[in-house]
């Protein structure tokens, strides 16, 4: 979770819980130094990159991405909220599949 903030949906964020809640994730991928790092959504990928100070990429892709975090290797996948009804059930699933797969290579 970049944000930890229940909310209706992604626009009632602001740039002050994103900076607050990139921060304790940051420090928490720096302690943990886990092998995987999964962030649902492009949009709580691109968010944590940009207040990280790591620079927002203008597109990313589902999947496996090319830059690492605290050496973990970075996952990204639809979000499964309801409220990102643009997915389907199978291809989000899908998507968990290609993880595990690679997470167990």
């Amino acid at each position: 979770d970049t944000v930890r903030r229940a909310t209706r949906g992604g626009a009632e964020l602001r740039a002050a819980d994103f900076r607050a809640g990139v921060a304790a994730l940051a420090a928490l991928l720096e302690e943990c130094r886990p092998a995987w790092a999964w962030f649902h959504g492009k949009v709580a990928y691109r968010q944590f990159l940009r207040h990280a100070g790591n620079g927002a990429p203008a597109a990313v892709d589902w999947g496996l991405q090319p830059a690492r975090l605290a050496g973990a290797r970075v996952f990204v996948t639809p979000n499964p909220s309801p409220a990102n009804a643009a997915h389907s059930l199978d291809e989000i699933t899908g998507w968990y599949r290609r993880l595990a797969a690679l997470a167990h290579a």
